[in-house]
């Protein structure tokens, strides 16, 4: 007996006549084929998603986060998300390397670890020494350099990149994730897991805060006749409109709700239905036209004086109809307003006797 330490190979049950002869070069063309074209597709997908983010479109179709969008949209984790946005960012002010992914002559995995350290002046550069390696190779070579180093730089130990990882509880991992989450919200621009987690911590080192309570919070004083709201500004007091009023007296932060963009039904202890505007379930894409058509009719109706209730619950009367033909903004309002003016009617008691 004797061990067979030979590759394992595909087996078949067939003999080898019965077997059709494959191309390899047939195949590896193939395959070649599809490298460029994943490659271009990628390039496409980071540009897709710069402009997703700038023009905030999860906001208009009802989302709580751009990374909530996109995981539903495409799979992607929040980390991969973070990855994609910054290299997508990087590529706008490096020529060369923007156009090797578009190529197809390197895989979006190259690129991702040449923008760590590349730049306009440096780029071509790394350009050269990064062909024919793989991405195990490269990442060797980007440790130790920071952007603007050259490839036959000095390597600096203290440039390299470290690893935590942590096994914690769910609480911990869900009260984590929303920390990440506030602090990419804070700063307005995406934020990799590095420059995150450092926040974090200079946060936490500069001293813990009251728990229960808010980072920021205002005051507001309402006339209970009136209904009239106002807030504290630098000492002075400023008027604020309903929807502000109605948001501060909310018990969850759904602020797309109160720009028309959510629905929210149901009570908190019988249980909450939220739908997007056009009226899909929470979590699947919405029909973008008809999300900016509710949007639009939303603002016309507050424009006209109606408040925010009343605008949403008239929106939610003729919803249905959003998904015709005429799905219009003037169409909407007019239905709107004829739900509301017959809410206004006062009844009428007839006599029976």
């Amino acid at each position: 007996m004797h061990d067979d330490l030979s590759e394992p190979t595909l087996q078949s049950n067939n003999s080898d006549a019965e077997q059709p002869r494959l191309d390899w070069r047939r195949a590896h063309e193939e395959l070649s084929r599809l490298a460029k074209c994943r490659a271009r597709l990628d390039w496409d997908e980071g540009r897709s998603l710069l402009d997703c983010l700038r023009s905030a479109a999860h906001l208009h179709l009802g989302f709580g986060s751009f990374g909530e969008y996109v995981e539903r949209l495409l799979g992607y984790s929040r980390r991969s998300i973070d990855e994609r946005l910054r290299v997508a960012a990087a590529l706008e002010h490096l020529p060369s390397l923007g156009q090797a992914l578009r190529d197809g002559r390197m895989s979006w995995s190259v690129v991702r670890e040449l923008t760590r350290i590349a730049t306009p002046e440096n780029e071509d550069a790394w350009l050269d020494v990064a062909r024919g390696r793989t991405v195990r190779q490269i990442e060797e070579l980007v440790a130790g350099h920071q952007p603007g180093d050259r490839p036959d730089d000095e390597y600096d130990s203290a440039m390299r990149r470290h690893v935590l990882r942590f096994e914690v509880s769910a609480e911990t991992f869900a009260t984590f994730r929303e920390a990440m989450a506030k602090l990419r919200r804070d700063t307005g621009s995406p934020v990799d897991d590095d420059a995150a987690l450092l926040l974090l911590a200079r946060q936490a080192l500069e001293g813990p805060t009251e728990p229960g309570r808010a980072n920021h919070q205002i005051a507001l004083t309402v006339c209970e006749a009136c209904g009239r709201g106002w807030q504290q500004g630098r000492g002075e007091l400023v008027e604020v409109g309903s929807e502000v009023l109605e948001m501060a007296r909310c018990d969850v932060q759904h602020r797309a709700q109160h720009r028309g963009q959510l629905i929210i039904e149901g009570r908190v202890s019988m249980g909450l239905v939220i739908r997007h505007a056009d009226g899909t379930r929470y979590g699947l894409v919405a029909d973008p036209r008809a999300v900016q058509v509710h949007e639009e009719a939303f603002r016309a109706l507050r424009s006209l004086g109606f408040r925010e209730s009343e605008a949403r619950r008239g929106l939610e009367r003729v919803r249905v109809s959003a998904h015709a033909g005429d799905a219009n903004v003037p169409n909407i309002v007019r239905q709107v307003l004829a739900v509301l003016a017959a809410d206004r009617q006062p009844t009428r008691s007839v006599d029976t006797r």
